[in-house]
């Protein structure tokens, strides 16, 4: 059911945006926000969504926050494990990241003189996977992955 939503949302954006030579976001937030508050409504009604977000041509069209607001932290769980995979993935395919077997070093060179020589050597592939061998810090009632 969600996924569905989502699709409404996006073929209204596409059809809004079809519209116009070039809208602008303010003209397209005139008709996406509303259709952002209908789809939150019938499809979560829970409130489990936190935020939505909807760019144009680069550009912030609608940021449309639930009980909250953008300097809030949510936590997020393993949702941010997908989504910087996802990052990862277009990485690699746009040719920004050979692959994961690249070392921190590799990839943070301008970062790589404050760190030790086992964080340089550790592979992009152990920090995705949680094999790196970072010890947990607590924090509070929080755990937190950190370099001692």
């Amino acid at each position: 059911m969600r996924g569905h939503g989502v699709s409404v949302l996006a073929v209204a954006v596409m059809a809004l945006t079809g519209c116009s030579a070039s809208p602008t976001p303010e003209e397209l937030a005139v008709d996406v926000l509303p259709a952002v508050e209908k789809y939150l409504a019938e499809i979560d009604p829970e409130g489990q969504v936190r935020a939505v977000l909807v760019h144009h041509g680069g550009e912030p069209v609608v940021e449309h926050y639930v009980d909250s607001a953008a300097e809030d932290y949510w936590d997020t769980r393993s949702v941010t494990k997908s989504v910087v995979s996802t990052l990862i993935g277009i990485a690699i395919d746009e040719g920004h990241i050979e692959d994961v077997q690249q070392t921190l070093g590799e990839l943070l060179p301008s970062r790589v003189a404050e760190m030790s020589d086992e964080t340089a050597a550790l592979t992009l592939h152990q920090v995705l996977t949680h094999t790196a061998g970072f010890e947990p810090q607590r924090a509070g009632d929080e755990y937190y992955l950190a370099e001692d």
